[in-house]
């Protein structure tokens, strides 16, 4: 009988795989909302029967809200990639599996290239491309979407291996 402890490759593939769609969904509800909310905001600052203090706050969130997701997309990127970090430190991974790592890594890049692709479709339509301006830092994330999740992923190779040669 084997137990979960005893097995010999279970670095958290699935759980990179999860981070690279998770990051890439997470931006897309962000950019949509962001759509949202300044249609939301347009039609609200043009109601008379709305008080000036509602008209103002959702003007004043309307103008921080890309700065703000702007940022938070950086933070969770970082902490996804500490997250796999992590994971790869405390995996047991025999080097034996380290080949097959290198093609799973390969194969998430490839999903990245495809989904940065995704991206450049979803900001060319018109209603969208003036959104994407106020997030820079999100923009060049996803344009380079592909070589982000080969650091990430050759970073958690490298510390597997590192690992399992120190320990």
């Amino acid at each position: 009988m084997v137990s979960k402890n005893n097995r010999k490759g279970q670095f958290g593939i699935s759980q990179l795989i999860i981070s690279i769609v998770f990051l890439f969904t997470f931006v897309v509800i962000v950019l949509f909302g962001y759509k949202t909310l300044n249609e939301v905001n347009a039609d609200l600052q043009l109601e008379d029967d709305i008080s000036t203090l509602t008209k103002t706050t959702v003007d004043d969130l309307n103008d921080r809200y890309p700065t703000a997701m702007d940022g938070l997309v950086i933070f969770i990127l970082v902490l996804l990639w500490i997250f796999v970090m992590v994971i790869a430190f405390f995996s047991d991974t025999h080097p034996i599996f380290y080949a097959l790592l290198f093609l799973i890594i390969i194969f998430l890049m490839i999903v990245g290239g495809i989904l940065s692709n995704a991206w450049e479709e979803i900001t060319d339509e018109s209603e969208v491309s003036s959104l994407v301006t106020e997030f820079p830092m999100t923009d060049f994330i996803l344009n380079n979407y592909l070589l982000v999740v080969g650091v990430i992923g050759f970073s958690a190779l490298i510390g597997i291996i590192l690992k399992n040669r120190v320990l």
